[in-house]
């Protein structure tokens, strides 16, 4: 039932079907969609990622992990496995990700040098202005220190 609700399907109107599903995959994932069920027909299991688009054109990313069922002469005749719906965790990844660009952009155009070294003394960061004022000593055969 939660994958259907998860694909915005009504199961009681709707016969849950490979087709159903696949009709809701995102165009550009549907390849490696294919990909994963021709190794799920061979018995293999699969972990896969994958978008799906809802009918009010609002995409969802899920995450699933699918196990094939043999019969007795080794068939696979279903498949076991979940569905997990990942849109908000995407999204709250996409955020820290902008946010870390943005400080960086900011750490970037800061007139002040700033570097970050590690445990060990390594450097591990520079800004812009402390590499641009770096490349100006070394032009200018001023030793560094």
């Amino acid at each position: 039932m939660e994958t259907f609700k998860i694909f915005c399907l009504d199961p009681n109107a709707t016969a849950p079907t490979t087709e159903v599903f696949l009709q809701r995959v995102h165009p550009d994932d549907r390849a490696s969609i294919e990909r994963v069920e021709n190794e799920l027909y061979r018995g293999n299991d699969a972990e896969y990622n994958y978008r799906i688009v809802l009918p009010d054109k609002s995409i969802k990313y899920i995450e699933s992990v699918a196990h094939p069922i043999r019969n007795d002469s080794g068939q696979v005749i279903e498949f076991v496995g979940t569905v997990i719906d990942v849109t908000e965790r995407k999204r709250a990844e996409e955020k820290i990700r902008q946010s870390e660009r943005e400080l960086r952009q900011l750490i970037d155009l800061t007139p002040l040098h700033i570097t970050a070294f590690g445990p060990d003394g390594s450097r591990l960061y520079n800004n812009q202005a402390s590499l641009d004022f770096t490349v100006l000593l070394l032009s200018s055969g001023r030793p560094l220190l």
